[in-house]
């Protein structure tokens, strides 16, 4: 449950603590849609690109994954808390 929670306040806050050098607000959402998240500045896990046999527990994280190391590809850095259990293992991070 608690991941949960951890999740809905990655998808509500992530693009507002996500900082990259000369990076404008309208630059920030051109990056977070590129790498997969929504226009209106949230993230959610796609279900059609669910593996064969994963759990959609795997598969929300694999995408949210891939969507933040996106963003770091992208020259953003997480300035957020990665204090919980379900920050630890985030690439925002620095997690693999």
């Amino acid at each position: 449950m608690q991941a949960e929670v951890d999740s809905l306040r990655l998808e509500t806050s992530i693009l507002t603590i996500l900082t990259g050098e000369g990076m404008t607000g309208k630059s920030r959402l051109d990056d977070w849609t590129a790498c997969g998240g929504k226009e209106n500045g949230t993230f959610s896990w796609k279900v059609k690109q669910q593996l064969p046999d994963e759990t959609d527990k795997a598969a929300r994280m694999r995408q949210e994954h891939a969507f933040e190391r996106c963003m770091i590809r992208s020259g953003y850095r997480y300035t957020g808390n990665c204090s919980s259990a379900y920050m630890k293992v985030s690439p925002l991070c620095d997690a693999p």
